[in-house]
């Protein structure tokens, strides 16, 4: 089973780690995109999305339902015009509610069924959930990083957060 004492310190930062990559960052670093998709306020509406209605529910569901089939999470989420500030705030106290409400949660290793990949356990969601913090907070980065891709000039191949081996 998977050992929440290492998983929750990484969770518990999520948060943090993005206030302050975003704290006073004007709006065009924040809404610098990769590949014209994500950028760092995209990212950020997808958190507290996942938060509102993806992990800890999840967890949840399947613990109350062993071997069922979890549920997916429906597009939607906070209002994209709404201030940066106002949304830390809110992944903040999501992300605090779902950790209260985790460790409030008789864990345990149960399998269950995801709607798109297949066979899933509550540990690859416990998992999954740390990473997926992980990799979006990477994604943000890259796109505020990726604003200046063409500026940064011959530096490109030592900077690897632009897609460049460095």
């Amino acid at each position: 089973m998977i050992d929440l004492a290492e998983v929750v310190p990484l969770l518990e930062r999520g948060p943090a780690v993005l206030r302050a990559l975003y704290r006073d960052l004007p709006q065009p670093w924040l809404h610098a995109s990769v590949g014209e998709e994500w950028s760092a306020h995209t990212v950020l509406v997808h958190l507290v999305t996942t938060e509102q209605r993806a992990w800890v529910h999840r967890i949840a569901h399947l613990l109350e339902n062993p071997g069922g089939s979890i549920p997916g999470v429906n597009p939607g989420g906070p209002d994209p015009s709404r201030e940066v500030d106002e949304m830390l705030d809110e992944f903040e106290r999501l992300r605090a509610d779902n950790l209260s409400r985790l460790s409030d949660l008789d864990l345990r290793t149960v399998e269950g069924t995801h709607p798109t990949l297949g066979d899933v356990t509550t540990d690859n969601i416990v998992a999954a959930w740390a990473i997926h913090d992980l990799n979006h907070q990477a994604q943000a980065m890259a796109a505020i990083a990726g604003r200046y891709r063409k500026t940064v000039g011959p530096f490109i191949p030592n900077l690897g957060i632009l897609g460049s081996p460095g």
